[in-house]
């Protein structure tokens, strides 16, 4: 099967199972798999935006965070990383990965 095709029904997979979820754990993590698949397929973009879904669900969601802060900084946007960066370290602080990237931008 064509990548394409695997990525087409995957996403149509994704959105047909995101109605039938309840708010919570399972919504999150329904979200977070998508924005990987899609940064790893390249579209920062829908990554993004799955991201900041999780966000909508629980502001202190640490995966989301730390991705909107990759996402940033592999943009060179500095400012917008260290918000995300931030955020992550006053929810689990002195976390050696998260410091690094706080001083990385």
């Amino acid at each position: 099967m064509e990548l394409q095709t695997q990525i087409v029904e995957k996403e149509q997979n994704i959105f047909n199972n995101t109605d039938k979820l309840d708010y919570g754990e399972s919504r999150t993590e329904l979200y977070l798999n998508e924005g990987i698949k899609y940064f790893e397929t390249g579209d920062v973009e829908k990554a993004h935006d799955a991201f900041l879904k999780i966000l909508e669900i629980d502001a202190n969601n640490i995966d989301a965070n730390f991705n909107l802060g990759v996402l940033h900084r592999d943009k060179r946007d500095y400012q917008k990383a260290l918000i995300f960066f931030t955020k992550c370290n006053d929810v689990i602080p002195n976390n050696f990965t998260v410091i690094f990237n706080i001083a990385y931008c």
